[in-house]
């Protein structure tokens, strides 16, 4: 508010990617021109039965949304999700989701349900980047080839939507 002309990027990991994404489909910022969001889950359900647990009984569902309950004391289960507000998001800000194969804590299938359904409610200013090999929340630190192929994608991203990047490396990043 003190910076009214300022414009932003917004950057969020895990639970920050999905505050991002709630906050531009709620709140439709005018200063925020690019979102990068890596590590996004679409539900925290969804997290949980894809990653948290092998054992797919109900009761054990039950006690891991008790124990994130405990852990996370601002969840709750019914609450809006991203998967919720990708129903209401606007094409107005670009968007880049990063995911990895190996994430191991929010399924990279999180980050591509929320980009298909985007594309498919017609959005152009969405991107998915999926890595290989970096684990939650260090897709810029784990794997050298994937710290690379991030660095150079987000500025290829950036560049594309006029906004600051590295010319460098958004050239290779644009393949």
């Amino acid at each position: 508010q003190q910076y009214p002309e300022t414009d932003v990027i917004l950057y969020g990991d895990s639970r920050g990617a999905a505050t991002i994404f709630n906050f531009i489909a709620l709140d439709k910022p005018t200063q925020v021109k690019a979102a990068v969001l890596e590590g996004g889950f679409d539900t925290v359900a969804h997290m949980i039965k894809h990653f948290v647990y092998t054992d797919k009984e109900p009761r054990a569902e039950k006690r891991l949304h008790k124990i994130v309950s405990f852990a996370m004391r601002s969840y709750n289960k019914h609450a809006p999700a991203p998967r919720d507000y990708a129903e209401k998001i606007t094409d107005d800000i670009p968007l880049l989701f990063v995911a990895s194969l190996c994430d191991g804590l929010v399924p990279p299938q999180s980050s591509m349900y929320l980009y298909n359904r985007l594309c498919e409610r017609g959005h152009k200013k969405v991107h998915l980047l999926v890595l290989k090999k970096a684990w939650h929340p260090c897709y810029m630190l784990d794997n050298a080839e994937d710290k690379k192929t991030y660095e150079t994608v987000v500025h290829a991203f950036y560049r594309h939507y006029n906004v600051p990047y590295n010319a460098a490396l958004a050239d290779e990043g644009q393949k």
